[in-house]
């Protein structure tokens, strides 16, 4: 199955991201940059239509929710991400959604929520369509065949660009604090 052979990657990934603390307010906005900069970053027009809806939302809520701040958008280069798999998409799109609730929770815990900073992007739909989509179909596909190492490699490149943003993001607000 094709999820057992992104674990490495999902874990590094996974622990880029648990370094901001969304119970912070600059936590909250570091991840707000990040989420902004990668999803922009993803090519709508190689995913599936629930997917790019997904993308399309979500990144309109995090830049919303940081132009209410007054923050500017993460700047960095675009990959080359042209010919992607759409199964790779739903993947890391459904999957983030599935980790969401859990970053929803810490993040409701804390001063920014309370002060309604990224009220958009957390209170985002949970789109477990897109995940249930790409379970239904993964389970079809072997992942030592050549769509399933293409698949594999896809996703890896989606999650170097969210680890990219994950530590430019990460870089920048540590220099302010």
């Amino acid at each position: 199955m094709l999820r057992h052979g992104l674990r490495t990657a999902h874990d590094a990934l996974d622990a880029s991201v648990s370094r901001f603390d969304l119970t912070d307010i600059d936590g909250t906005i570091a991840f707000l940059r990040l989420q902004e900069a990668a999803l922009a970053r993803c090519p709508i027009s190689e995913a599936s239509t629930a997917t790019a809806a997904a993308i399309a939302d979500l990144t309109a809520r995090a830049r919303a929710d940081l132009h209410r701040r007054g923050v500017s958008c993460l700047r960095m280069d675009t990959p080359d991400l042209s010919r992607l798999h759409p199964l790779a998409l739903d993947y890391v799109i459904g999957g983030s959604r599935l980790g969401a609730e859990v970053l929803q929770r810490r993040w409701a815990d804390g001063p920014a929520a309370e002060l309604g900073i990224g009220d958009g992007y957390m209170s985002a739909p949970r789109y477990i369509e897109i995940w249930r989509d790409f379970c239904a179909s993964a389970a079809e596909i072997p992942g030592d065949t050549a769509l399933g190492h293409r698949i594999c490699g896809n996703v890896s490149e989606l999650f170097a660009l969210f680890e990219t943003a994950a530590d430019r993001s990460f870089e920048e607000t540590q220099a302010y604090v």
